[in-house]
């Protein structure tokens, strides 16, 4: 029982120890993970590159980035059960990316990111003990790595990741993980595909799997995601285009250049629209907040005053929801509309989406 407690007691000191060496030595690990989803894995495979997430939805996340407006997730362990692959449940996809790559060529970090108290009588504290505090640690206190990045985009995809490893899920249908086989092998990128969990939780690549095994007679290929793109763009869209004249003109003319959404214009119902009265349209329910706008502008109030307006802080909390939930959306309408935020941010030369706020609130 003592010789177990003195293991545990090792095992928490050196987790702790190679923690702070991570943290003062900034990079990544030299084997390091990044987690996604398969749905997201034919666009990431075709385009050869990974997109970001934003980080300006929360102060905490902008603040944790060093101001860089972009990033990209990694974890120090390939585990599913452990780590923030443990948040993406269905369709795992691990990266196994080179970290001596990333570390000679982007600015890197080590997080940790809940930043939970280790004393018991806090309120935070995760507690625990044995496989308890295990998971509590690799979860709720995990160390993760990130890349910082100025744009919404690292690649070349075959130059950082140096194998991949597939999780069968049947929801976006064995014809797709073919194909995405034929692209992976087209630039150069092992690709493994696990039935088992653990099988691919410890990367035994002789139980990998030849994916057309699974291939049944009748399968067909899914037809792709419809996505709607009559949503959250539209909602930040108007904010970015306040007292920015032209700009309208200017999106337009870069939306339509957008394949999703020059297939959203081909379609039958679609062909005969203006996309930038479209737009302007789209922009209708966002009249009301302009009022409150015109209460402030030019009027040289103080920022205490304008953020005492529950109508400016509640707009601030919808915005900061919004670009919170779709910060890791890879579809390029959404890329395009966060490239646009971060411009019009440094424009105006704000460093967090509260002071932006008020800084265009006031103009």
């Amino acid at each position: 029982m003592k010789r177990a407690k003195h293991y545990a007691s090792l095992f928490f000191y050196i987790y702790h120890m190679v923690k702070k060496y991570r943290q003062f030595n900034e990079g990544v690990s030299r084997e390091t993970f990044h987690f996604t989803k398969t749905y997201r894995l034919e666009d990431m495979l075709n385009s050869n590159r990974i997109t970001a997430s934003v980080a300006l939805g929360t102060a905490s996340d902008f603040s944790i980035n060093k101001e860089y407006p972009y990033y990209i997730s990694l974890s120090t362990t390939r585990s599913s059960k452990i780590g923030y692959g443990a948040s993406v449940y269905n369709g795992l996809v691990r990266l196994n990316m080179n970290g001596d790559k990333i570390n000679n060529n982007h600015k890197t970090i080590s997080v940790d990111y809940w930043q939970r108290p280790r004393d018991p009588k806090n309120a935070l504290y995760s507690g625990g003990s044995g496989q308890e505090k295990l998971n509590n640690m690799s979860r709720n206190d995990e160390l993760e790595e990130r890349i910082l990045l100025e744009k919404p985009f690292i690649g070349p995809l075959n130059k950082l990741v140096d194998s991949i490893s597939v999780m069968v899920d049947k929801t976006e249908g064995i014809p797709y993980l073919i194909e995405c086989k034929k692209i992976a092998d087209k630039i150069n990128i092992p690709i493994y595909f696990y039935t088992d969990i653990n099988d691919f939780d410890y990367e035994k690549v002789e139980k990998a799997i030849d994916i057309k095994s699974l291939l049944k007679e009748g399968d067909i290929p899914k037809e792709k995601r419809e996505l709607s793109y009559l949503r959250f763009e539209y909602k930040l869209l108007p904010f970015i285009i306040y007292k920015n004249e032209g700009l309208l003109d200017t999106i337009a003319d870069g939306m339509v250049k957008i394949p999703v959404i020059k297939d959203l214009l081909n379609k039958k119902d679609m062909k005969d629209i203006d996309y930038k009265n479209f737009l302007t349209k789209s922009f209708k329910e966002f009249e009301s907040t302009y009022y409150i706008f015109k209460y402030y502008s030019g009027k040289n109030f103080s920022a205490e005053k304008i953020w005492s307006d529950f109508y400016i802080t509640d707009f601030y909390s919808a915005l900061s929801s919004d670009i919170h939930n779709h910060k890791s959306d890879s579809d390029d309408a959404k890329i395009y509309v966060f490239d646009l935020l971060v411009k019009d941010m440094r424009k105006y030369k704000t460093k967090s989406l509260k002071d932006y706020v008020i800084k265009k609130i006031s103009l």
